[in-house]
């Protein structure tokens, strides 16, 4: 994990980590970049250089990423 300095993202990385040693998911969080400078940071969330979560901010992220990790825990 490189060092970044927003903590945002690292917190996020961490999570993603966590998911793909314990499921082997191949998930990778990304900065989603916009021209306005006054907008808060978007993440996107890819699997093999595939989208798979719209873009998000730093908290509906975390919520989605804590969707993914109930529902690989749910046992049906």
């Amino acid at each position: 994990m490189e060092t970044d300095s927003n903590p945002e993202l690292t917190a996020l990385q961490n999570f993603e980590k966590n998911l793909n040693e314990k499921y082997d998911l191949n998930i990778k969080i990304k900065l989603w970049f916009e021209q306005d400078q006054r907008k808060k940071t978007k993440f996107l969330l890819t699997k093999n250089d595939t989208f798979i979560s719209p873009v998000l901010n730093y908290d509906n992220m975390n919520h989605f990423l804590l969707g993914i990790y109930n529902c690989k825990n749910i046992n049906l």
